[in-house]
């Protein structure tokens, strides 16, 4: 962990023997969790942090025995964790549960396998095999009962659902966005959309962004746009309130994320040449121009880092869901590169216009979603 200026770093996992990865903030900022992988074992770590910001106490280690976890999502009371790993069926991936100290629970299999927390309850939603939307609950006692049920059987052109209330989830059928109730599995039409699609629910859950991929499985850093028509080759912003349609940029936005107050998006234009990606994250308002909309545009073009470009990238809509790259006050973006020969962890202020601030090495970063109290020796901001 590190200040966004890049003072008091501290190490909590990793070595040379160790591989730690997938930081995952609480949503409350007072847990973080991560997968550990070694010869010895395979684990998820959760450390909690006390009031001042710095750890508290010995990390809870979960056993998670067999193939390494390559994402998670905290629930809505931060009490346990979903993981997706690597099946050991064969191009299989296993979605499953955990909490703090104790073994991995499988819960489901298939590929491809997306999934959400409900806001409130502890229920999963799943897209699984692209063919199903199943869901997987927990009863009073935490038991999962008869795991993931298919409540709608159709799927197709879009990676994660998304949660827009209690009772209603977000996902493409037959070329629309439409509203599911997962109690009925009965569907209400939001909009068209050309399939297949990536989109992102806007943190407050009243607008969505998504853009038209042309590809199956996630954005290719050299896909073509799905359609030369502007309005489904760019991005856009639909307001669920009002129906109303904002084309954000033209350009073949590789990924997105809005950011905490939900007012702002940061979208990523990506180039390739001679194999080698090169990022530039724009930055949109919601707000008025006359009103306080970014002042800083975009950031310096930047060489993406392998891992991000490798292993978050494809599937961005999915971690939307439970790491970001935004400041928990919404005014500044952290990202992972090379800009010119240094390379790391970047900073772009986004209300002010300056160069962006490298803060220490890195290939991965995600912000911490609650400001605490930092003593000027450590203290987390960011991980």
């Amino acid at each position: 962990m590190v200040r966004p200026d890049g003072a008091g770093s501290l190490l909590l996992g990793g070595s040379e023997s160790e591989l730690a990865s997938q930081p995952t903030w609480s949503r409350d900022g007072e847990r973080l969790a991560w997968a550990s992988a070694s010869a010895e074992r395979q684990a998820v770590v959760i450390q909690e942090f006390g009031a001042d910001g710095l750890p508290d106490g010995s990390a809870a280690i979960s056993n998670v025995a067999g193939n390494p976890v390559f994402y998670l999502q905290w629930n809505r009371n931060d009490e346990r964790l979903l993981y997706i790993r690597n099946s050991e069926n064969r191009g299989l991936v296993e979605i499953g549960t955990v909490e703090p100290g104790a073994p991995a629970v499988p819960a489901g299999e298939g590929a491809p396998f997306f999934v959400s927390w409900a806001p409130e309850s502890d229920r999963i939603v799943g897209h699984v095999n692209e063919r199903t939307i199943d869901l997987y609950r927990f009863d009073g006692s935490g038991d999962p009962g008869e795991g993931f049920v298919t409540v709608l059987d159709a799927g197709g052109g879009f990676s994660a659902p998304a949660w827009v209330d209690e009772e209603r989830v977000l996902v493409v059928i037959d070329g629309e966005l439409v509203y599911l109730t997962v109690a009925t599995g009965e569907t209400e039409s939001i909009t068209a959309v050309p399939e297949p699609i990536r989109f992102v629910l806007s943190p407050d859950r009243t607008a969505v962004a998504y853009r038209a991929t042309g590809v199956e499985g996630g954005p290719s850093l050299a896909s073509a746009p799905f359609s030369q028509r502007a309005e489904q080759a760019g991005l856009i912003v639909l307001d669920l309130e009002t129906g109303e349609e904002t084309l954000v940029t033209n350009r073949a936005a590789a990924a997105w994320e809005w950011s905490p107050d939900s007012t702002k998006l940061a979208w990523l234009d990506v180039a390739v040449a001679g194999g080698r990606p090169t990022g530039t994250w724009g930055f949109w308002s919601a707000e008025d121009e006359a009103a306080e909309a970014p002042a800083t545009s975009a950031t310096p073009a930047f060489n993406l880092s392998s891992k991000y470009g490798r292993n978050y990238l494809p599937f961005f809509a999915q971690y939307a869901q439970s790491v970001t790259g935004w400041s928990p006050d919404s005014s500044a973006y952290a990202f992972a590169g090379a800009i010119g020969s240094d390379g790391g962890i970047w900073v772009q202020l986004v209300d002010e216009v300056v160069a962006p601030r490298l803060v220490t090495l890195g290939d991965f970063v995600t912000w911490g979603p609650t400001d605490v109290p930092l003593p000027p020796s450590a203290g987390p901001s960011a991980a």
